[in-house]
């Protein structure tokens, strides 16, 4: 039974309004142009979801979505815990990098970035520049995760 109900959520086709937001989403972070190489990875598994009602790719191109618009986001780090805070972040990245390594060929745009942010987070972390950090280790663990979910 369980089986049955497992296999009709998974077989529910992907709804247009789920598709048309996250092109709208994707037009949105297309139109700043910062890491081109992985908006167009964001466009392809959009449309190879959409296309094919593929949930894994629609959820991992949400996922890859939001990492990006991170990089507009205000974060605003102004209690002491901030430290501690951005390394159990980057620690929580590495975790994911360990992960998701097995991938790295067959995702290799995700995994470079998921590997550039985390070491853009640490370097971050190293200057005292907490808010960089936070923003970059949830950058890493985002397409991480997406990667994950691709797999």
């Amino acid at each position: 039974m369980k089986l049955l109900v497992l296999t009709l959520l998974f077989a529910l086709p992907v709804s247009a309004d789920t598709c048309k937001s996250l092109e709208v989403r994707y037009y949105a972070i297309k139109e700043r142009g910062v890491y081109v190489e992985l908006i167009n990875e964001a466009g392809r598994l959009i449309e190879k979801g959409c296309s094919e009602g593929n949930k894994a790719y629609i959820s991992a191109s949400e996922r890859v979505l939001t990492a990006l618009e991170i990089l507009s986001e205000d974060i605003r780090v102004e209690n002491k815990s901030s430290e501690k805070m951005a390394r159990e972040r980057i620690v929580e990245s590495q975790r994911v990098i360990n992960m998701t390594h097995n991938y790295r060929e067959k995702y290799p745009v995700l995994f470079n970035y998921q590997v550039l942010f985390y070491q853009i987070a640490r370097e971050n972390l190293n200057h005292k520049d907490y808010e960089h950090a936070l923003k970059y280790s949830q950058m890493s663990y985002l397409l991480g995760r997406a990667i994950l979910d691709l797999r």
